[in-house]
């Protein structure tokens, strides 16, 4: 939800806000009216300010029918069609997970492309005043006016009529199990082609294929077993038995009826025999990565859920 403008009254000037009254009153501005490409960066970073998001203008533009110039922005900062499609948020990327000063020169311009400075990205603190300083000491309008000349020059990007792009929603369930070994976060991925599963009296190994990579979590103990999905197939279901410790054993069924299961009830010297949960994927979502905590084994665990690619 938006902020109160009255935090950064500044930045509610330059979108055109006067009073409270009119921003409580959502008033008709003209920059709501502007395609991202229009906006000046000064209104971007004064979106960002007052708790709007200035990708949402981006909300009908297919990845095909995207500008160049932040066609190459989005890369930068790890977006691909699939995620441009289906309404990834920057806070979806890994790059959301680097500090300002760990960011690329190269990630740092489109940040700031896309309205950000070092203080919205870092989300600390920021001294509102009337030249929009970041406190990187760089002009956030420096270098940046270009940018949007050559995105258009405020020429609307092409849009497909009559086919809106989903609202997507991303899930995960609670976290099951210990809090031992390091932790990890597979994030979301469009498909999962194979899952092997490594237990005997716990889950030793995960190792998930995604259909962009591979990963792998816990030992290389215990048995293994592998479920292979098909074209169209995907995770829907998840049963977890977990104790204080560990995870101790692991339940996959597909839409399709496969289904994959390891592991066994913990022991004396493991951990104590735990509580079973089920997790169902919502409505017309799949389950899309995990993450967890492990070591030796596999220590805790959640789902990520996601949409099923069409």
């Amino acid at each position: 939800m938006p902020i109160h403008p009255h935090a950064h009254p500044q930045a509610a000037k330059t979108l055109g806000y006067k009073t409270k009254e009119d921003w409580d009153e959502s008033i008709d501005l003209p920059y709501m009216d502007k395609e991202f490409v229009e906006l000046t960066h000064d209104e971007k970073q004064a979106m960002r300010l007052v708790g709007l998001e200035p990708l949402d203008k981006f909300e009908d533009i297919w990845w095909e029918d995207c500008d160049s110039v932040s066609k190459k922005a989005a890369k930068t900062l790890g977006f691909d069609e699939h995620e441009w499609d289906h309404d990834y948020a920057i806070c979806d990327l890994e790059v959301e997970e680097k500090n300002w000063n760990q960011l690329s020169e190269e990630q740092r311009k489109a940040a700031r492309y896309f309205g950000y400075n070092r203080s919205t990205w870092d989300e600390v603190d920021y001294d509102d005043d009337d030249s929009y300083t970041s406190d990187d000491d760089e002009k956030l309008e420096s270098g940046m006016e270009n940018l949007n000349v050559e995105a258009g020059s405020g020429k609307k990007p092409n849009k497909k009529p009559g086919k809106p792009k989903p609202k997507v929603k991303f899930g995960c369930t609670t976290m099951f199990g210990g809090e031992g070994g390091g932790e990890f976060d597979d994030r979301f991925h469009p498909r999962i082609k194979a899952i092997t599963l490594r237990g005997g009296k716990v889950i030793d190994g995960i190792t998930i294929l995604y259909s962009d990579g591979e990963e792998t979590h816990g030992g290389d103990g215990g048995g293994g077993h592998t479920i292979i999905l098909k074209d169209g197939e995907y995770v829907n279901y998840v049963k977890v038995k977990a104790g204080d410790k560990l995870v101790q054993h692991l339940t996959f069924k597909t839409n399709k009826g496969q289904e994959l299961s390891a592991g066994g009830s913990g022991g004396l010297l493991l951990d104590k025999e735990g509580e079973d949960f089920e997790c169902r994927a919502p409505p017309n979502n799949q389950m899309c990565g995990i993450k967890g905590r492990s070591g030796k084994y596999v220590d805790a665990i959640a789902i990520h859920w996601g949409p099923i690619p069409k």
